[in-house]
């Protein structure tokens, strides 16, 4: 544990310098998104296999079936986004400063959220759409005096939406001094602790900065280099977060608890024709299951003026169902752990990797604890390149240590050590993981 008091700031807080500046850019955005029958989409092939783009980029929408071998049964059986690019996802930052994007997506919440630096499929970034360059990209690609690396990894996506889709996660740090040129007012330099004091506001920020300020050495967002710096008449709760980041005990447990369940929880794949799905209605105008209550698959006409092309259309997955993802935490022999449940990532060669306590769409499903509280929440939209509208609400809650948590062979109690740890290894975490622990940076 370091337990010091955290040092002054060395500048004003401009939280509402960031969302005036949103509002603005959603405006400036014009962007508008009709929905239209799959089979109108142009560009986009639908026949009873697929959806397709019809110069086969960006991504398309399979069937696939997944079974357990244990109990030899259907777990799930659905339409699938399937894009094996690996997308460039990145922040700059210099001293104490952030660059920020003003990101605009067809599917977002309020269409423009809070966005990494760069956020580029390689097809964007490729220019396959004929679009302008994607700004800033050579810093993340390119070798250079003026600028180091200080995290780089590879993450998960949505493993229940995608086919085994992961992004580079990273962030570069600016030699003091050196100057980025080409800016324009979608992209704006902020404090580092500006944009974490933000991380609990509703569909501002969007997933991917959330997956990228997490992956990396939590004490590099910090002015001290220390994380969760307090004692305890300032802040019980820093102080607990403190002691468990900087528990120095062996951090190797986590992983071999993993493998095993890789070992002894095995499932297979198997890719199908849309049409051949169970339980799904397939037509020109839609892809949605039998009760209507999951999720669908639609056609969407898009305009905008805030990005590469001004036109397009997709299809977009659209999750019917408001969902929750939970992080529940407790103090177990005097350390504030975390309670982590292996997840299925479809497609993946490690099948299991950790998420959250509870990640569903049904929020009958949710477990009230007696004296439980609620530390951080808010609601936030799935990336909106791929998912329309897809809500789910955030949150960590602390359970009372002498409360009974019930917890399964796929759970794990983990400390912030070890999740620090496994976050800064590839693959090895959930998005949902990632997007609920960021509500943790606000305390930093």
């Amino acid at each position: 544990m370091i337990n010091l008091n955290r040092l002054p700031g060395k500048s004003e807080m401009r939280k509402d310098e960031i969302k005036s500046w949103i509002t603005k850019r959603r405006g400036a955005s014009e962007l508008e998104v009709e929905q239209i029958p799959i089979k109108s989409m142009k560009n986009w092939n639908f026949d009873a296999k697929n959806i397709t783009h019809e110069n086969n980029y960006y991504f398309s929408i399979i069937g696939v079936e997944v079974q357990s071998e244990q109990k030899n049964e259907i777990v799930w059986e659905k339409p699938i986004i399937l894009q094996k690019e690996v997308g460039e996802l990145g922040f700059i930052i210099q001293e104490t400063k952030i660059l920020l994007q003003a990101k605009t997506e067809p599917g977002n919440v309020k269409g423009t959220q809070i966005g990494p630096t760069v956020q580029a499929t390689v097809s964007n970034y490729r220019q396959v759409h004929g679009g302008e360059k994607t700004k800033f990209l050579k810093y993340f690609t390119e070798i250079g005096d003026n600028y180091e690396i200080i995290a780089d990894h590879i993450q998960l996506e949505q493993g229940t939406g995608f086919m085994n889709k992961s992004n580079r996660n990273s962030i570069i740090r600016l030699q003091r001094g050196y100057l980025l040129n080409d800016l324009d007012d979608r992209f704006r330099w902020f404090e580092i602790k500006e944009l974490l004091a933000l991380l609990e506001e509703d569909y501002l920020i969007n997933t991917d900065t959330r997956s990228v300020i997490v992956s990396c050495d939590w004490e590099k967002l910090t002015e001290n280099q220390i994380a969760f710096c307090s004692d305890r008449k300032d802040n019980e709760l820093q102080l607990s977060l403190n002691e468990s980041y900087y528990k120095k005990d062996p951090v190797t447990k986590i992983y071999r608890v993993l493998k095993d369940l890789q070992t002894r929880k095995k499932y297979c794949f198997k890719i199908k024709d849309l049409d051949k799905l169970r339980k799904w209605k397939i037509n020109n105008e839609v892809i949605i299951d039998n009760e209507e209550i999951d999720f669908a698959v639609k056609g969407f006409r898009v305009s905008t003026k805030d990005r590469e092309v001004t036109n397009w259309d997709q299809p977009l997955v659209h999750i019917l169902s408001l969902g929750q993802v939970i992080l529940y935490c407790q103090k177990k022999d005097g350390i504030l752990k975390f309670l982590l449940n292996a997840q299925i990532i479809i497609g993946g060669d490690e099948v299991l990797v950790w998420g959250p306590s509870i990640q569903n769409s049904k929020r009958d499903e949710s477990i009230k604890f007696e004296g439980e509280n609620v530390l951080v929440s808010c609601m936030q939209s799935d990336e909106g390149g791929r998912f329309y509208q897809s809500k789910s609400l955030y949150q960590i809650i602390e359970v009372p240590e002498k409360v009974k948590v019930s917890y399964s062979e796929m759970s794990y109690w983990a400390s912030l050590a070890e999740i620090q740890d496994i976050i800064l290894q590839n693959k090895k975490t959930t998005n949902e993981l990632r997007s609920v622990l960021s509500l943790l940076l606000k305390f930093l």
